[in-house]
């Protein structure tokens, strides 16, 4: 599921809980109050004010917030694959291409060499990014979590 995608369904769910005006951003996930919560819950649920306390409900932390959007990111996955682009042009400009390259049916081999480092990249980069992706899903886990633990809390009374 993609960033986008997750923050959606995020947004959508607090929308329909009323607790974010539809047209938020995903940002504005951190304005959401334990008061509002315990306020637009009880509403949901038809529960008499004052029943639902603010303190039976915890925020969502601007930590996971911004473990959902992919800026966050973006200068760790642009650190990480510089080396591999470094390595990537040296291996494909370098002595090893340069030696790929001679001798008979070179086109053959010059193909095979950078594919090889194509592969070699793509895999590096593909870790870096799965990195990245496995901490979103994660994050995204945990405000579904929290959300649910939401609703349970306002079912149960």
């Amino acid at each position: 599921m993609s960033d986008e995608i997750q923050q959606n369904t995020i947004l959508q769910q607090l929308q329909d809980l009323h607790l974010l005006p539809y047209g938020s951003s995903f940002s504005d996930i951190a304005n959401i109050t334990p008061e509002m919560i315990s306020t637009q819950l009880a509403n949901q649920y038809g529960l008499a004010e004052g029943i639902l306390k603010p303190g039976m409900f915890s925020t969502i932390s601007e930590d996971l917030i911004n473990k959902l959007m992919p800026k966050t990111y973006t200068p760790f996955i642009e650190s990480s694959t510089q080396p591999f682009l470094t390595n990537l042009t040296e291996s494909l400009t370098g002595k090893s291409a340069v030696g790929a390259s001679g001798g008979f049916a070179a086109s053959s081999n010059i193909r095979d060499f950078e594919k090889k480092a194509r592969d070699v990249y793509g895999k590096d980069v593909a870790g870096v990014v799965g990195s990245t992706k496995r901490q979103a899903q994660t994050s995204f886990d945990k405000i579904q979590e929290i959300v649910n633990q939401w609703r349970q809390t306002a079912q149960a009374i």
